[in-house]
């Protein structure tokens, strides 16, 4: 399984999920930018920066979450 989040500047303007691409709806930055949280028509997802270039994002889908590790391309 694989996610990709797209974001340019402090703009989500993608969200790869289950071999299709979805608009973020409602994306929420934290305070400090570590986190992202955003809605998609599916379900939300959380985006937790872990390094540099590392992060882990948990999916939920009708109740399900799923988590992975992210790295930047």
């Amino acid at each position: 399984m694989t996610a990709q989040v797209i974001i340019v500047g402090a703009t989500v303007i993608g969200f790869y999920w289950r071999n299709d691409y979805f608009d973020a709806e409602s994306p929420k930055f934290s305070e400090d930018g570590r986190t992202l949280s955003f809605a998609f028509p599916a379900g939300t997802a959380v985006l937790k920066r872990t390094g540099e270039r590392t992060a882990k994002i948990a999916v939920t889908e009708k109740g399900r979450s799923t988590d992975l590790d992210l790295h930047r391309d």
